[in-house]
């Protein structure tokens, strides 16, 4: 058995903030004999073989590449004998995969890549094939390791739903208290921010947010910003883990099977949903 990791990221339109109008949906991919079509491209001296699988739900892809060079004139068998190397100079074999799940379901803005090298690649096959320009974000779930690597706020948005553990939210009087009206039982509040706020004063803010979510008082807390090398970046606190693992056999050609790589993902990104 081999294992086949799974980075959890964010994925939204380019040019766009993480509202409805970001989000990927399985329209952007509906195209004619999608799940039945087979893409060749040769680039950087690598030969690609690209597949799909679009639902209502999930879209995901599946990249095959080999470089095409260096070739050896001569191979060896088992038993020390040469013989010419019958591969041909453009010819490669693909023994190197990546996978890539978007997830459309409800207001989910998540994809899943076997490889955080391979976004530049995802990336290109969508602005290629469906003229769609995309940013794939690194996504965090640890709060203190955000707020370390964060230079500058530029959104924080949170989602309040009533129930029995979040009646005396400060969240809630403090909403009932600037409207002088019983707060909704369930809202959301987007803070956008200019680059020259004080970032002391703000991550104290995205502290306090924190424990409102830790003392179940928010049922989802997203803060988007960017690090001090001007990467942008997102804290989601519905992501728990940074990584999904698949332990598949790889078939006697050493590579993965398409069908059981997503079926084994969804199943895995199901269980987590």
């Amino acid at each position: 058995m081999a294992q086949l990791f799974f980075t959890i990221m964010h994925c939204f339109k380019e040019g766009t903030h993480l509202d409805e109008q970001s989000r990927l949906s399985s329209e952007d991919f509906e195209l004619k004999n999608i799940n039945n079509e087979k893409i060749q491209f040769y680039d950087n001296e690598k030969n690609h073989i690209i597949r799909f699988k679009l639902t209502k739900e999930f879209f995901f892809i599946s990249v095959e590449y080999g470089k095409t060079l260096p070739r050896r004139d001569k191979v060896v068998n088992t038993q020390g004998i040469e013989r010419d190397n019958e591969r041909k100079e453009d010819e490669a074999e693909l023994q190197d995969q990546l996978f890539c799940l978007f997830n459309f379901i409800e207001d989910s803005s998540y994809v899943y890549i076997s490889s955080q090298n391979g976004k530049g690649l995802i990336k290109n096959i969508i602005k290629n094939k469906f003229g769609i320009d995309i940013n794939i974000r690194h996504t965090y779930g640890n709060i203190e390791e955000f707020t370390k690597k964060l230079s500058i706020c530029e959104e924080i948005s949170f989602t309040f739903a009533e129930d029995l553990l979040s009646l005396n939210s400060s969240i809630k009087n403090g909403l009932q208290d600037l409207t002088g009206v019983s707060s909704p039982k369930k809202f959301k509040i987007i803070a956008k921010y200019s680059t020259k706020n004080s970032l002391t004063g703000i991550v104290k803010f995205i502290n306090n947010m924190y424990a409102e979510y830790k003392d179940y008082n928010l049922k989802s807390l997203i803060v988007r910003g960017k690090d001090e090398d001007k990467f942008e970046t997102i804290y989601n606190s519905e992501t728990f883990s940074k990584k999904i693992k698949n332990i598949l056999d790889k078939n006697g050609e050493g590579v993965y099977n398409f069908d059981d790589v997503y079926s084994q993902l969804l199943k895995e990104v199901k269980n987590t949903s």
